[in-house]
């Protein structure tokens, strides 16, 4: 098939949506898909590009005021670039991965020239507020706004899915025309798995031999870290254990600050950006993995801690429990509660034989999460969404 992609965000972008939306992209390119993804560049031009085997229509971007290195693509003079791009491409189907304003102008031109469109929905508009400081009912204005904007996107398209079944019944809410199936973002069980300890990591990292866990992903505000280091505080009172945190983002300094303010410098360890050959194996330096977020439609990060087997201490929250069996492979806290989740932690860290019970669990659960089995759901979707607008026509 020729299937073309859209993203207002795409790797080296730190965050799920384009995480999945390129690993989507190159799993259909290893199944002899005529793949193209349409996203952001990383300068103000426009620019045909290849990443990691998968070809890029970049289109001219800007600097985003609220996020650093995240790109904008403004709405103003790109339309037609981006009509030529398709109609050269000539695509059997077009997969939506956002609204924004690469998805809305992709959706306006699959419109127009009656092309299949499947969307797929990565937005949570809880995710920006944390950086808009607006007033609860103004905050729940633009949250509702943010949904119908989300939801006249999802009228183009023919089909419908979401990574989650939490996602799906956020999505039933705008009562779109449809089922709306719910296919995980997958994991590619090759690269994520369970690892001996990576001991040339150990030694850069200056790791203690003692209980290690892990915060991976963006360092922002909505990903509540400042939860993960103070249960980390409360843990070192009982069992002295250390943390690592793995990527980077905006709110690394008021993390450090953190840090140093409860004297835990010697307990916690930055790795920042990691390459593509490191990260990995960063999972096997731990016993545990640790996600505070309260607004994860799925979490791309625990679904990799999950494929290298380790056990999950997460928040109550979203669809974070979709993936936290209480008592098989992980525990759940509720949102914010770093006592509750210090006692988790301390569940885990002190029975060496629940641990690993755990652990077999954590890999067990990410068969059912495999990258080939999302991208066979995928394909199934584009064919029934062509076979669809064919029987329409």
């Amino acid at each position: 098939m020729k299937i073309l992609t859209v993203l207002d965000s795409y790797p080296p972008d730190l965050n799920g949506g384009a995480y999945f939306t390129h690993r989507l992209a190159q799993s259909l390119v290893h199944r002899n898909h005529d793949v193209l993804v349409i996203c952001p560049s990383r300068t103000m031009k426009s620019c045909y590009d290849t990443y990691e085997g998968v070809n890029l229509f970049r289109v001219r971007s800007f600097p985003a005021l609220i996020y650093k290195n995240f790109r904008v693509c403004w709405p103003i003079f790109i339309r037609k670039k981006i009509e030529n791009a398709i109609l050269k491409f000539n695509p059997e189907v077009i997969h939506l991965q956002g609204r924004f304003f690469l998805g809305d102008i992709c959706s306006k031109i699959g419109e127009k020239f009656h092309i299949p469109m499947v969307a797929t929905n990565h937005f949570m508009p809880g995710n920006f507020f944390h950086y808009t400081h607006l007033s609860l009912k103004v905050e729940k204005y633009f949250n509702e706004l943010a949904w119908q904007w989300v939801k006249k996107m999802f009228e183009k398209a023919v089909l419908y899915s979401t990574p989650t079944k939490t996602a799906a019944e956020l999505l039933r809410k705008l009562n779109l025309p449809g089922e709306i199936l719910p296919i995980s973002c997958g994991v590619d069980l090759e690269i994520f798995k369970p690892r001996e300890k990576n001991t040339l990591l150990v030694k850069r990292f200056g790791l203690k031999n003692i209980p290690t866990v892990l915060y991976a992903g963006r360092l922002d505000k909505e990903k509540n870290i400042d939860t993960i280091v103070y249960a980390v505080k409360e843990v070192n009172k009982t069992v002295e254990c250390q943390l690592i945190i793995t990527g980077v983002g905006n709110e690394y300094n008021e993390i450090l600050k953190l840090v140093k303010k409860l004297a835990i410098d010697d307990k916690v360890y930055f790795t920042k950006y990691l390459s593509n050959e490191e990260y990995p194996h960063v999972f096997s330096l731990v016993d545990c993995f640790f996600h505070a977020g309260t607004a994860e439609l799925q979490s791309i990060v625990a679904l990799e801690a999950v494929a290298s087997g380790l056990p999950i201490v997460a928040a109550n929250a979203m669809a974070l429990p979709e993936l936290v069996i209480k008592g098989e492979n992980g525990f759940l806290f509720e949102p914010y509660d770093y006592k509750q989740a210090a006692a988790c932690l301390l569940k885990i860290i002190k029975d060496n034989k629940l641990m690993m019970k755990m652990k077999e669990n954590s890999r067990g659960l990410a068969y059912k999460h495999s990258i080939q089995k999302t991208t066979e759901c995928y394909e199934k979707l584009y064919l029934k969404a062509i076979e669809c607008v064919y029987e329409k026509s």
